[in-house]
């Protein structure tokens, strides 16, 4: 039977400096083993040079017979790291699996937000003038701006899961990046936010009547863009949090709130000062916002307008990113 793991002679040079010089040893089927030193005794680089992170100089490294500097799709296959993106969203999936309570939100705060603002519009349409659907206006908007909410949370909760439970430097004591730890908590945000939109679909459609096929094609973008700056403002919260420490995460929750008045989920960009005008430019929801009123109004809307929103959604989340990884 091949050894699970062998490595021979592993030597890694930075510059003329010496950081692992000729290090061997075998680990068999079946057998724990871990490495023990001081810090700087380089065992992260010795793990990282056996997952792929980093090359060695010399040596070589033998997972199950598969030799990582010849094949090494087919040895990192047989590694429990090939997947780090999918470890974190499993991590959060077993969490829920073994806790209803954390489900619970994903599905009870988008339907009470749909259920409160459907019986607003039925009102509304019962006091006003005939020829006016505030449906589409109204509770369509309160749709989407809970999708850009719980994509946001789904980032930001995913991370103060782990700031909470006291796992967080658990995570980053093994090879796991910034990069990757992001990566995977966006995964997360995609599967938690799809399944509060999809509940959000079946009431706004089944309980209030509203009819997506009024916004035509153009959702698509409309949700493009929100689900983009929604990533950019979870990833943005988490470096927050991870630069100033966990008091800092107070700042997180009110964020979409902060935003809402600027970024005219409810009225014309043209309601607003002035001074508001400005920032409510610099936000992409506003360019959604205004899209779906001018359609809805049966007035036209220029897709170029909506592409300058997708690319400071885009921006947003470069300068995320940095601020991120530059905590690292």
């Amino acid at each position: 039977m091949p050894k699970a793991l062998s490595v021979g002679r592993l030597r890694r040079l930075h510059g003329d400096t010496v950081a692992v010089d000729g290090i061997s040893f075998d680990v068999g089927q079946g057998e724990i083993v871990g490495l023990l030193g001081p810090n700087g005794a380089v065992k992260t680089t010795i793990i990282n040079m056996i997952l792929g992170v980093l090359e060695p100089t010399s040596g070589t490294i033998r997972i199950e017979d598969a030799d990582i500097a010849v094949n090494r799709v087919q040895a990192l296959e047989r590694t429990n790291f090939a997947a780090v993106y999918a470890a974190i969203v499993l991590r959060q999936f077993y969490l829920m699996r073994g806790s209803p309570v954390r489900v619970l939100p994903i599905f009870a705060w988008v339907a009470v937000d749909i259920v409160l603002w459907g019986f607003i519009t039925r009102y509304l349409n019962s006091v006003a003038s005939p020829g006016f659907d505030f449906v589409p206006v109204l509770l369509g908007a309160i749709l989407l701006w809970d999708f850009f909410t719980r994509v946001m949370h789904g980032v930001s909760m995913a991370f103060l899961e782990d700031v909470w439970s006291h796992n967080f430097l658990n995570l980053f004591a093994s090879p796991l990046s910034i990069r990757e730890y992001v990566g995977g908590l966006v995964l997360t945000s995609i599967a938690t936010s799809a399944l509060g939109l999809l509940t959000m679909l079946v009431l706004a459609t089944t309980l209030f009547g509203l009819s997506f096929l009024v916004y035509g094609l153009m959702l698509v973008p409309f949700l493009l863009v929100l689900f983009l700056f929604g990533i950019s403002l979870g990833i943005f919260a988490s470096a927050l949090v991870l630069r100033f420490g966990p008091a800092s995460e107070w700042i997180v929750w009110p964020i979409p709130a902060f935003l809402s008045p600027f970024a005219a989920v409810f009225y014309p960009v043209a309601t607003l000062p002035g001074w508001m005008q400005q920032v409510s430019f610099l936000l992409p929801p506003s360019y959604v916002f205004e899209g779906m009123r001018a359609i809805v109004a049966g007035g036209a809307y220029r897709g170029t307008t909506l592409l300058f929103g997708a690319c400071l959604a885009i921006l947003y989340i470069l300068l995320a990113r940095y601020s991120a990884e530059s905590t690292s």
